[in-house]
């Protein structure tokens, strides 16, 4: 595994990258969970009741219970559809993209920056996933995934890389983050995943690459590292705050 690319060493409390760890744990045992209750990708589709359905993210929808309609989504008040969406998965395929990039990059990462500021990159990039998705995608249309978690740690990784004067193209993340933009950008077109959120994997992109330029600068002027969170903390706030308008549109 390559050095870190954030720090020259790794902090005693990070040799173990346990937040790496539990965010994969986090997102495999609700694919068990679908799995083992025959709730698989196949039935996807937010009128079933299924774990996708009550977590993915949606900005507003009508659910049909026999003869009662109940509008659900972000607009309606389900606030928290903004984070577990990140968590659920439609598929083996899509699970284990995801999973590679968070588990490559997280192991990297984690061990550079520490769990508080890595914590803090995943969140915002998460979140920046969740309001593009909100932004491109119709209303009453279920995205899930942890894509753009995963490209707002591409994103970062490629301004660590960037602020430590090394060549990205000598790094297997450009060589990720290029095929992946691609396959974003060309799979819509030729049909192959039509439900690929584009508005997902470039909002976590765009977040990862802020909080990433957030977190080389406070380094590189020596500011300490709970300065970064606290603006992850004020950028998640206002990540949220646009999340909520674009449902309401």
């Amino acid at each position: 595994m390559p050095p870190p690319i954030y720090g020259s060493q790794p902090s005693v409390r990070s040799e173990r990258p346990r937040v790496t760890q539990t965010l994969l744990a986090l997102n495999v045992l609700p694919f068990l969970y679908e799995m083992a209750t025959d709730l698989s990708a196949r039935r996807l589709g937010w009128l079933n009741y299924n774990l996708i359905a009550e977590g993915g993210l949606l900005a507003r929808a009508l659910r049909v219970q026999g003869s009662q309609l109940t509008v659900i989504g972000v607009d309606a008040g389900e606030y928290y559809r903004l984070v577990t969406s990140a968590f659920l998965h439609s598929g083996i395929l899509h699970l284990g993209f995801n999973m590679f990039v968070i588990w490559y990059l997280g192991n990297i990462i984690e061990l550079g920056l520490g769990r508080a500021r890595f914590l803090t990159l995943f969140v915002v990039s998460m979140l920046g996933g969740s309001f593009g998705a909100l932004l491109l995608t119709p209303p009453n249309v279920l995205t899930v995934g942890a894509s753009g978690a995963a490209f707002g740690l591409m994103g970062a990784s490629v301004i660590a890389l960037r602020g430590a004067s090394s060549s990205i193209w000598r790094t297997p993340v450009a060589g990720l983050l290029l095929v992946n933009v691609a396959f974003t950008l060309l799979s819509p077109l030729i049909s192959l995943f039509p439900r690929i959120s584009v508005g997902g994997h470039f909002g976590g992109l765009a977040a990862g690459l802020v909080m990433g330029t957030v977190i080389v600068g406070m380094q590189r002027y020596r500011l300490p590292s709970w300065l970064a969170v606290l603006t992850g903390c004020a950028l998640s706030l206002l990540l949220i705050a646009g999340s909520l308008a674009a449902a309401a549109q």
